[in-house]
């Protein structure tokens, strides 16, 4: 039995008829105002709920489906990014190896001058001292000739 608005007017009216107006007001408000066969029963609601589990379910797959493409395509774009640090290291090492060895010739050619200008500065100080040598040796003898000849 459907439960209308003017079927619910009429039920209140003849209520407020036999009680007063707030006791029929009262008890129409504890009457739902639709049909009882509407409500669901236990059974249905867990039909339905099995229902939407089994959406929910499906949908959490695609999700996960997803999100697995989505792991795949980054483990591969990673794998891209380390092989090119990979050959960006191999470029960098086989670079410092090279310049390392320039600094070793250019640290080299240092050395050899250094030693160059050691053995030329040795040399020069050996012929000066044998010049101050040599003139004191003369000065001592001229000093040693005037002395003899000088009364």
């Amino acid at each position: 039995m459907t439960s209308d608005e003017k079927t619910r007017f009429t039920i209140r009216n003849r209520l407020a008829d036999h009680f007063d107006e707030g006791f029929a007001d009262d008890l129409m408000s504890l009457v739902p105002p639709f049909d009882v066969s509407e409500l669901a029963t236990r059974a249905e609601m867990h039909a339905e709920f099995g229902s939407v589990r089994a959406e929910m379910a499906l949908g959490f797959a695609g999700v996960d489906a997803e999100f697995g493409s989505v792991r795949a395509e980054m483990a591969l774009g990673f794998a891209g990014v380390d092989a090119e640090f990979g050959s960006v290291r191999a470029e960098m090492h086989a670079e410092f190896g090279s310049l390392r060895a320039e600094m070793a010739l250019g640290f080299a050619r240092v050395d050899t001058k250094f030693a160059e200008l050691r053995s030329e500065m040795h040399q020069n100080l050996r012929n000066s001292n044998m010049a101050m040598m040599s003139l004191m040796v003369a000065l001592h003898g001229l000093l040693f000739a005037a002395l003899k000849i000088w009364p």
